[in-house]
């Protein structure tokens, strides 16, 4: 992806990060690390995977490897396999964690 194209929010910039993240059900969304310090609105000179926290939300849906991966036959069956009786996806996200970025989650519940 373009640097120019990448739509951005902290997760430090409260309302507005609630916002950008409360809206992100049909989009995929990207949310950088509280620590990243954006210049003059931009990103700064440092590899995307060093300063990105996640992409959300609608994977699933709007990127095709993603799509492809969870609609194949064994994702499928695995489910069926695990009990779910007609299952729906409703969000996905790419978590990074890389070697030395990162910022701690406190405990929380994740709900639908």
């Amino acid at each position: 992806m373009d640097r120019a194209e990448y739509e951005v929010m902290k997760f430090s910039d409260d309302q507005n990060a609630g916002d950008y993240f409360l809206t992100s059900s049909d989009k995929i969304r990207f949310f950088l690390e509280d620590s990243v310090e954006l210049v003059d609105g931009n990103l700064p000179d440092r590899p995307l995977s060093e300063i990105t926290n996640k992409v959300g939300h609608a994977l699933y849906d709007l990127n095709p490897v993603f799509r492809a991966f969870i609609q194949n036959e064994k994702m499928i069956k695995l489910s069926e396999e695990v009990g779910m009786v007609n299952p729906k996806i409703v969000q996905s996200m790419f978590i990074f964690k890389g070697a030395n970025t990162g910022s701690e989650v406190p405990a929380h519940q994740d709900n639908t």
